[in-house]
Order: C-alpha cells, then structure tokens, then sequence
C-alpha cells in the first residue's frame, strides 16, 4: 500500500520523538570509524531470559543458535549511538536490556547502526522490542518462546516464528507506519485479533471468525499462539 509522502514523513518524525522523548530530530553527530561491541551473556544456571530491545534507527537481527544463552555484536559508527548494555541475573532468572541512546536520532549518509543477536534455542525467553527507523529481521521460531512484544515504527519488520514451539505463548504487535510480516507456524494452533490502523491487515492461512482469525485446528492442536494485533498507518500481514 503506498501512503502519501506527507504522511509518511510526519509519522516518521512522530516514531522518532517517541523513541527519544525529544521534541526535535538532532543532526550534530558525525560518523566515524565503525566501532563493534561484542555482546555474551552466559547460560550457566539460568533457566529462563528476558531480552529488551530498544532501537532508534538501524538494522536488528536476531535469531537462534547461539552456544551462551546470548551471543552477538553491535557495531555502528556514530559515537553518541553506542548503546546503553545492561545485563542481570535474579536467581535463575536472566535479564538483558540494550537501548540505544536517544541523543542522536540522525541518519542517512554513511551513519551505519546493526546490531546481530543469537540467542540459545534451550532456553524458555520473552521478548520485548521496539524498533523506530530502519529494519528488523527476527527470526525466533527454534527458540522457546514464553511471549513476545513488538513495537514497529517507520520501516520494515519481519517476525518469523515458523519453528516447533513446545508451550503456548502470547504475541503483541503495535503496528506504526511501517511494514510487519508475521509468520505463525503451521503446526501450532493460532488466533489472531487485530484493532484500530488505517490500513486493513492482511491474512492468510487462518480462517475469518467475526474479528479474529483462527487456524482450522484451533482450540484442538496445542501448543498454542495467541497472536494481538494494534494496527497503526502501515501494512501488517500474517501468514501461516
């Protein structure tokens, strides 16, 4: 669906100003060398995670594999972009929060920003993830996954949980300007809800039952996913 240019570029300064909490887009911060921070999280005596994601602008992606509970790298080349890395462990509990900083909301030119994650596939984990500008590619379908939250601003954001999953779990998505593609797995049963937006969302595979949509197997197969969707000015779709 293409929005007009004037839509677009309003919205785009609305997903910024949220993602910040400044009132103006700042321009001041140069691009340097591309600097890389590792990122390692140890599994050893955790039974369960917790992983934050917040990104202002940029490219994210996550998926499984990972030999630690978490492996991966941020690299980027704008200094006032490093981010902010805080990591914990409450009993057999882990947390992991990176939140890029929000003094610095500029891009374009050669100002580059990834950040690629992997997260162990043996460890039951929730996510939340909020993106601003850019895109995001997550592919969480090996893991254990015990919820999801994903909050798309201006971009494109694909969320793939085609997998094996072996407990029920909850999805949220708060759909922004930009593109999200949700895959649901095939052999899970599904329900999905979808609110509010101005663009319709898109869904195939699941049956229309009033304002949800349902897997023909719902209700019987398990696990299952319950998938809620708050549309916003962009295009979401689900596909199973």
């Amino acid at each position: 669906m293409r929005l007009p240019a004037c839509l677009l570029l309003a919205a785009a300064v609305i997903a910024l100003t949220a993602c910040g909490g400044s009132s103006s887009i700042e321009t001041s911060s140069t691009s340097a060398d591309l600097v890389t921070d590792p990122i390692h999280l140890d599994a050893a005596g955790v039974d369960s995670a917790a992983i934050n994601l917040k990104m202002g602008v940029g490219e994210l992606t996550v998926s499984g594999g990972a030999t630690s509970l978490v492996d991966g790298k941020l690299e980027y080349n704008v200094p006032a972009w490093k981010p902010k890395i805080v990591q914990s462990k409450d009993g057999h509990s882990a947390h992991l929060s990176i939140e890029q900083p929000s003094s610095d909301k500029s891009s374009g030119g050669n100002k580059k920003n990834r950040w690629t994650l992997q997260v162990a596939d043996n460890t039951p984990v929730t996510f939340e993830i909020e993106c601003g500008v850019g895109t995001a590619k997550l592919n969480l379908g090996s893991l254990q996954l015990r919820g999801v939250t994903l909050n798309v601003g201006v971009g494109e954001i694909v969320l793939d949980l085609r997998g094996h999953p072996d407990h029920d779990y909850n999805v949220k998505v708060h759909g922004g300007v930009g593109e999200a593609t949700v895959y649901v797995p095939a052999g899970a049963s599904v329900r999905a809800t979808a609110q509010g937006g101005i663009a319709p969302v898109k869904v195939e595979g699941l049956e229309a039952h009033g304002d949800t949509w349902q897997s023909p197997d719902y209700g019987k197969a398990r696990p299952t996913i319950d998938l809620e969707v708050e549309g916003g000015i962009g295009e979401i779709h689900i596909i199973r």
